[in-house]
């Protein structure tokens, strides 16, 4: 049963902001800033925890959990959050908590319960998209940053701008899958609150939103040399808003492809943005 309920859990929420958090390393690496190990070791496993307890506070609050399964789940969240209490204690007796990175901290905290936590609960109403969108694209490549160097750097924002677009036209589309389903069973998510007639120019607008906007951070002071290899993941856009462009005309549609595309692209542009740093 247990094994069940763990494939059930969204894993989109634990993995993403985890692994977007590296660009934060690859810009100190770019900037020439010393990255004091402890602290970049201890502040993953924070976050990674961090996005572990809030997708299983997700699935235990999720209105579709039997009261027997969720007396189970009880022992699981204790240690996922024993564990976080355990990191923060370390990083707070480490001295890496600098003002910046403490209050980025209570951000990302707040951000999450606020997402996963009644009576708020933004997962819930449709807006949970947008909070796992800023907590990707932004809040944790930031995370790392802040973290280890103790302070903000302006490139933080021109990257993580574009890349909270990119995440969250990744989410809607992923919902686009799961649309009949959450209609059916009356699931708010932010594709049922906007409606698909709504969703899909918006989805196309924030995508090519996000390039536009990393493309013009060559006029802010980015190198080119920096820049082009992400915005080649625009091949992927033109695809995904192909592929919703045949589903809104009433195509078959291909909801794996759809799926891994949607996830692809903003992870592919946090990749490709990060060899980048880090080879020049």
């Amino acid at each position: 049963m247990m094994t069940k309920d763990w494939l059930d859990l969204d894993l989109k929420r634990v993995f993403l902001p985890p692994a977007a958090a590296f660009l934060g390393l690859a810009l100190m690496n770019y900037l020439g800033f010393a990255a004091a190990s402890g602290a970049v070791l201890l502040g993953w496993c924070w976050l990674a925890a961090l996005t572990l307890g809030a997708a299983w506070l997700e699935r235990f609050f999720r209105a579709d959990a039997a009261p027997a399964a969720q007396k189970g789940w009880l022992p699981v969240l204790g240690i996922v959050w024993t564990v976080w209490g355990a990191l923060t204690l370390l990083l707070l007796a480490g001295g890496w908590f600098s003002a910046s990175a403490a209050l980025l901290a209570v951000c990302l905290v707040l951000l999450v319960l606020a997402d996963v936590l009644p009576p708020v609960r933004l997962a819930a109403r449709g807006f949970g998209e947008i909070i796992q969108a800023v907590l990707a694209g932004f809040a944790a490549p930031a995370w790392l940053f802040v973290l280890a160097r103790g302070g903000w750097h302006r490139w933080l924002l021109l990257f993580g701008l574009p890349l909270t677009l990119a995440f969250l036209a990744g989410w809607l589309a992923w919902d686009f899958s799961t649309f009949a389903a959450d209609q059916k069973w009356e699931r708010r998510t932010l594709l049922t609150r906007l409606s698909w007639q709504t969703a899909v120019p918006l989805h196309h607008l924030f995508l090519l939103s996000a390039f536009a906007l990393l493309w013009l951070d060559a006029a802010l002071g980015v190198p080119w040399a920096v820049l082009w290899s992400p915005l080649l993941a625009v091949l992927l856009a033109f695809y995904q808003i192909l592929m919703l462009h045949n589903i809104a005309n009433g195509l078959p549609p291909l909801w794996s492809a759809l799926k891994i595309n949607a996830l692809a692209i903003p992870l592919v542009m946090v990749y490709l943005l990060s060899l980048a740093l880090i080879f020049h």
